[in-house]
């Protein structure tokens, strides 16, 4: 089931003669050169330490050109740099060995590879997952790594990077093509044989991921985000559709209730072993799923189950809530028969699945409302967090949301419906605002309200002190749209807050 080689992945150290041979250039041209272990690779000038290799990129915001003189003073031996960005005579100038490399990019997610070591990384067997799709990667990935602990099984994604229980930020879910080399180095040496990790649509577009051996690659669902840069649900989907062109792959496992798959499928190369997965046997076009629930019976916080699959049927108790998370959990399962996981292991272990942080988490005390928090920051996602959560209110359903800034502003009036219609009562407050004015997020946000029925506080902490002290013990609160993160952004600038320490905290 498992048939990871680390021994296959056993390289030299890399130096400066290794990045030449790389780019097939001629060390003559190198008049003064001498050679210097290289001991990293990074994109961020911050994070160059003696040794490293410096690569000046000009990015969305930034251009790592002029961050050349504080690489070079931090340490580093080499800069890499785009063909033509810099004349000649600029680049003698420079005290240590520069290279201007023609499409430099399209190297980046191999030269991270190579010098991580992990060149041979195809030849190892080693099980990759990748899961990509509008909601649900985190949760999906983090089930996974449930099941697959004993392996021991890495993640990363949107909560980190690691193991379970010890996960480290990235700051971001697909990182840059040598941030992700050095996190798979990591993860291997600290002991992975399994590797989860979510693909998100910018990450795939750019090609992050590329050199990567995906050996799973899992779709979720596809509804309106990230439209500010994709444009359309048209390039959205186009951009996902990528994972599913790996020619590493060895499975695919498509949600058959999100007619995205389509797209997806056919994205796939010829002969790729494809398991779909439903809430029901057949769709709304009645298209048949490989895996799917045959009956399910609604718990206090979870749900009782007898799956169907085509190595057989089992009964198991999933102690989640929603029926988005049954979707999830269908994936999950589709991914791990797929892997030849029994379905003996995947009975048992369900019981004791948990959530990831900030996904459906609940917070209850005695005469206090209950409150939820959730990452629901899409359309799509608060309209099913809310509806699944208005099966469990006794009194009033509450919602407190804000939007991100520097992000697609035309979902937030769509939420601000969603929220008024599903919900009894609504606050509207602050979320990452980035570079964004706050303000303008609030007015597009409230642009969506049909009424005025709702309360703008726009300090997050204040916003959720106020609603915990205002509900009544019967009603429930969910706190939409900052998941796990433990942070505010502000003027591009990350401010410690966690919004668990501000629950009954009056």
């Amino acid at each position: 089931m498992n048939n990871f080689s680390r021994q296959a992945l056993k390289k030299e150290p890399k130096n400066l003669l290794d990045l030449i041979n790389f780019f097939n250039l001629n060390i003559s041209q190198f008049t003064s050169f001498k050679n210097h272990p290289v001991l990293g690779l990074t994109m961020d000038s911050r994070e160059v330490q003696p040794g490293f290799v410096f690569v000046a990129l000009k990015g969305e915001k930034l251009d790592g050109v002029l961050f050349i003189p504080e690489a070079i003073q931090q340490g580093a031996v080499a800069i890499l740099i785009e063909e033509g960005v810099l004349p000649k005579e600029g680049l003698s100038d420079l005290s240590v060995l520069s290279l201007q490399i023609k499409n430099l990019k399209n190297y980046l997610p191999d030269l991270g590879l190579f010098f991580a070591g992990l060149e041979n990384l195809k030849n190892s067997e080693l099980p990759i997952l990748a899961v990509t799709g509008t909601n649900g990667k985190t949760t999906i990935s983090t089930l996974l790594a449930q099941f697959l602990s004993q392996w021991p099984c890495g993640v990363m994604g949107s909560l980190g990077a690691g193991f379970l229980g010890n996960l480290k930020d990235t700051h971001i879910n697909t990182p840059d093509p040598l941030k992700t080399a050095c996190l798979f180095k990591k993860l291997i040496d600290e002991g992975a044989r399994v590797i989860c990790l979510e693909a998100s649509s910018h990450g795939l577009d750019q090609d992050r991921l590329r050199a990567i051996p995906i050996t799973t690659a899992i779709f979720t669902n596809l509804t309106q985000d990230h439209l500010d840069y994709h444009d359309n649900l048209e390039n959205y989907a186009q951009a996902k559709a990528k994972l599913f062109s790996f020619e590493s792959l060895k499975q695919i496992i498509l949600n058959n209730d999100d007619p995205w798959s389509d797209v997806m499928h056919k994205a796939a190369h010829p002969g790729v072993p494809v398991l779909t997965y439903g809430l029901n046997f057949l769709n709304k076009l009645n298209k048949k799923s490989d895996i799917w629930i045959s009956h399910s019976r609604l718990l206090t916080m979870g749900y009782e189950l007898k799956i169907e699959t085509p190595m057989g049927s089992f009964e198991t108790q999933l102690n989640l809530m929603g029926e988005f998370n049954l979707s999830n959990y269908l994936a999950v399962v589709s991914a791990l028969v797929g892997m030849g996981v029994s379905l003996e292991s995947i009975k048992n272990k369900t019981p004791g699945l948990i959530p990831p942080k900030g996904r459906m988490e609940i917070f209850q005390k005695i005469n206090h409302p209950t409150v939820v928090i959730d990452y629901a920051h899409t359309p799509d996602a608060m309209e099913k967090v809310l509806k699944t959560l208005r099966g469990h209110t006794r009194g009033k359903l509450w919602v407190l949301f804000g939007c991100g800034g520097d992000r697609d502003r035309t979902k937030r009036p769509l939420m601000a419906r969603i929220a008024e219609k599903l919900a009894d009562r609504v606050i509207v407050t602050g979320d990452n605002s980035r570079s964004e004015d706050p303000a303008q997020i609030q007015a597009d946000i409230k642009a969506g309200f049909a009424f005025q029925n709702y309360e703008l506080i726009p300090d997050r902490a204040e916003a959720i002190q106020w609603a915990c002290q205002t509900a009544a013990p019967e009603d429930l609160i969910l706190l939409a749209g900052k998941g796990h993160e433990t942070y505010l952004e502000i003027n591009n600038i990350r401010h410690d807050f966690d919004e668990r320490d501000y629950i009954f905290s009056f």
